[in-house]
């Protein structure tokens, strides 16, 4: 059944579905906006305000970061806690150690800038054998990592997650 009203002059009818094909070209317009947005807003934001997060011209292969998270033993987020990767720079017979670090945020999770590219700045070639990580906070005792990429990736993103146990000796805190 077709529904006629009567629009502008005298005599001029048109169908109710004029206003209903409008409203869908209004609404896939609306659509096509969002979609822009969603495509291409992710990529211009940044985290933390900074050039962190940015992708490099270099391969990830050639590269070495490691992401993941830091829990206690019940499951719950650990922020604030340490990151620390270790490493020794051999430069003939002369072996130096060198570490940095980072810290876990709020929700527990880090990310380390690229170790092979500090290490590189150093002028020393990385042995990707050689890199330890560690997790630590202040009454907090690290009770084991999990590597969760495979054993035989040395390069790349590496994911490894920390377990911490409150330790016996400090007090809880008071939040």
């Amino acid at each position: 059944m077709r529904v006629w009203y009567r629009r502008g002059g005298v005599g001029e009818r048109r169908e109710r579905g004029h206003v209903v094909v409008m409203l869908r070209q209004f609404a896939s317009i609306v659509a096509a906006f969002w979609g822009l947005l969603v495509v291409i807003g992710p990529g211009t934001a940044r985290a933390d305000g900074d050039d962190f997060f940015l992708k490099t011209a270099k391969p990830l292969g050639s590269q070495l970061i490691f992401v993941g998270t830091v829990r206690d033993d019940a499951g719950n987020r650990v922020s604030g806690a340490l990151v620390t990767w270790e490493t020794v720079l051999v430069d003939g017979e002369q072996e130096e150690p060198t570490s940095a670090g980072t810290y876990s945020n709020i929700i527990g999770r880090f990310r380390t800038m690229d170790v092979a590219d500090v290490i590189a700045k150093y002028g020393f070639v990385l042995d990707p054998n050689r890199v330890t990580l560690v997790a630590a906070k202040p009454g907090y005792t690290m009770l084991r990592s999990l590597r969760r990429t495979r054993q035989s990736q040395r390069m790349g993103l590496v994911e490894i997650d920390f377990v911490l146990k409150k330790s016996a000796e400090t007090p809880p805190d008071p939040k």
